[in-house]
């Protein structure tokens, strides 16, 4: 029997797709309150940035659809050719003319009107990359050994490389991240997986000992109130929001945080908002809403036909889960101030078109479910189909 046999008799994950869709429109909204009086005095519009997230959104709307249609055995298909634009993204990010400088770091290529952040489609990349060389260690086409862990590796560490020559430690740390839970689920060997982790922390250890930016936030993050008006002037402000917002919040529209009091209201500390005008209780569906997209996400890896869409979908539910957590981590003060935007939510291009992307596929997965989980051996998604 074909395998698609099973998987055209399949809809698409329902509740997935609600838990994204609902993610969506709290995040026009939120978009809008949060960007509003900004928008006014810069452009003197303040529905600019609304107008562009909902240009952002019809595009990721269609690429999530194209995902949703595309069978993601196709992205195995594509893997060198993704790896190779990855790598080419991130070196020209590094020496084009078209690379632009923000904050005193290269993260962004721009043509025109158009820009967008390379590390987007990185992350992309790497998840099919890892996905392919996991499910050709589970399918018994190569031997778990240096032979097979060493390639793999060193390309990890060479895109990690160039994305801290950017310089950029969040999403840095965000790709070796998502590399040591998708290896620790697959079952590798845990000498190996002891020394990516000890890599990884020396190479941290290294960069934030040789970056003055970083050791200001560190600082800051473990005492915000020493220098209020400056290096914690962020988080101060994102903890004056939340605190203001209570239970239920103040009301949609009349937060004062994000009337020029909280940088960077309407992208990075967007949950800040919520927190004000939403309360404790805006902010908990946010959490149950990734909560259920997280689980959804995990049942479908579960579930999935071979073991590509298994290790496929793992590394999507990880890198949306990953990303909301750190996000949240630092709004709330749990984690040094990073920009990372809350996915779905915060205003931005790159990351929304290329998370629904990621949601598309996930939906096509999920198209293709066996009816029952396949029991796998304790602790990894390897087993015998």
């Amino acid at each position: 029997m074909k395998r698609d046999s099973i998987a055209d008799r399949c809809s698409p994950d329902k509740l997935l797709l609600t838990s994204t869709m609902l993610l969506l429109v709290i995040g026009l909204v939120m978009v809008y309150s949060a960007s509003m009086p900004v928008a006014q005095r810069w452009y003197g519009n303040g529905y600019y940035y609304l107008t562009r997230q909902l240009i952002r959104l019809a595009l990721g709307m269609a690429v999530m659809f194209l995902g949703m249609k595309l069978n993601y055995v196709w992205w195995r298909k594509l893997v060198y050719v993704l790896l190779a634009l990855c790598f080419g993204l991130l070196i020209m990010v590094l020496v084009s003319p078209q690379a632009r400088v923000l904050n005193g770091a290269k993260r962004w290529l721009a043509w025109g009107g158009f820009s967008f952040q390379p590390i987007e489609i990185v992350k992309w990349g790497l998840i099919v990359f890892l996905a392919h060389s996991l499910a050709q260690l589970s399918d018994g086409r190569k031997k778990e050994g240096a032979s097979y862990t060493l390639p793999v590796f060193i390309v990890l560490g060479a895109m990690c490389l160039l994305v801290a020559c950017q310089p950029d430690i969040g999403n840095c740390l965000i790709l070796a991240a998502l590399a040591l839970v998708m290896f620790f689920v697959a079952g590798v060997r845990f000498r190996y997986l002891a020394a990516l982790g000890l890599v990884c922390l020396s190479g941290f250890w290294f960069l934030v000992s040789n970056l003055a930016y970083s050791q200001r936030r560190i600082i800051s993050f473990l005492n915000p109130w020493r220098d209020p008006t400056a290096a914690g002037f962020q988080l101060t402000q994102s903890f004056i929001a939340l605190g203001r917002g209570g239970l239920a919040g103040v009301g949609l529209g009349a937060g004062q945080q994000k009337a020029f009091y909280l940088p960077e209201a309407h992208t990075d500390f967007i949950l800040a908002v919520i927190g004000e005008e939403w309360g404790f209780l805006g902010i908990a569906l946010i959490l149950i809403l990734f909560a259920i997209l997280i689980w959804q996400g995990l049942l479908i890896a579960r579930r999935a036909p071979d073991f590509f869409g298994s290790y496929l979908a793992l590394g999507i539910t990880c890198l949306i889960g990953l990303q909301a957590l750190v996000n949240m981590g630092v709004v709330g003060g749990l984690l040094p101030t990073k920009g990372l935007p809350l996915p779905f939510i915060s205003y931005g291009g790159s990351a929304l078109v290329i998370n629904m992307l990621a949601i598309g596929a996930l939906l096509n997965i999920s198209t293709r479910r066996r009816p029952a989980p396949v029991k796998r051996s304790t602790g990894t998604l390897r087993g015998k189909r």
